[in-house]
């Protein structure tokens, strides 16, 4: 039995409220949102690279599943953990026909069952809400094969748009940003290598946030916007993107 301190227990309850709420509305925003439409694309389109086809994948703190339709067309093996079971019924009911295993669990603490997987997919702002990184990574790595590849993404502390780099939020989640130094040295301490890494959303996080809806009167230029950040994905350094897109590989 894993014991926690009582400020762990109460981060792991503010963890699953927050993400039963979120639940409700978790497809009106990636469906809809033009911010979070186009982070889906880019993050699909970079698993299409990363994620052989046919491979056992991952999928860790999967909310609802907006990552699923790539994988599935890939025809990959994919278990969905999640501690929130409002996301993974919202999952469920969004894929009913897909053969996906759907987990709750705390990504601290995965089953012991969970063995043997090609690759592992941690995206959005999930890492930041992690308690214990290092915990984290030393478990998912029992949880891989020995030539396993992990896709993270990762809020950087770095970005103009943020200013704290330690946050306990008014709803009892803690909020963590890292650099990419801070990743690269907490992921080579757990045998992990980074392979490659990407900015994310250079300048359209800076916006006014009332421009990231789609009847606003903005829309057309925060699309446009949108389109620049495609080109600049490729140009600009990983440290200047708002998300850090990292491609790990297990060394040891």
């Amino acid at each position: 039995m894993n014991t926690l301190k009582t400020g762990q227990n109460k981060n792991i309850a503010a963890e699953r409220k927050f993400n039963d709420l979120l639940a409700l509305k978790y497809f009106d925003i990636w469906d809809t949102y033009p911010i979070q439409l186009f982070t889906t694309q880019v993050e699909s389109n970079f698993l299409a690279d990363m994620i052989p086809d046919n491979s056992s994948v991952l999928l860790l703190g999967s909310g609802g599943g907006r990552e699923l339709p790539i994988l599935l067309r890939k025809g990959c093996e994919i278990t969905a953990v999640d501690i929130s079971p409002g996301m993974l019924e919202i999952g469920k009911k969004r894929y009913p026909q897909a053969a996906i295993e759907w987990v709750e669990a705390d990504l601290h603490w995965l089953p012991k069952d969970l063995q043997k997987f090609d690759s592992a997919v941690c995206l959005g702002a999930v890492f930041n809400y992690l308690r214990d990184p290092i915990l984290f990574f030393q478990n998912l790595k029992s949880a891989l094969k020995p030539t396993a590849s992990l896709i993270l993404s990762v809020i950087n502390a770095e970005h103009p748009s943020e200013k704290k780099k330690h946050t306990t939020l008014s709803d009892g989640r803690i909020r963590t940003l890292y650099n990419l130094s801070d990743i690269q040295q907490n992921l080579s301490q757990c045998g992990f290598e980074i392979i490659t890494n990407y900015g994310i959303r250079f300048f359209a996080d800076l916006v006014p946030s009332e421009w990231n809806r789609e009847n606003s009167e903005h829309l057309k230029l925060l699309q446009e916007l949108l389109e620049l950040e495609k080109k600049w994905i490729n140009v600009l350094p990983a440290r200047a993107g708002k998300f850090l897109f990292i491609e790990a590989k297990v060394t040891d």
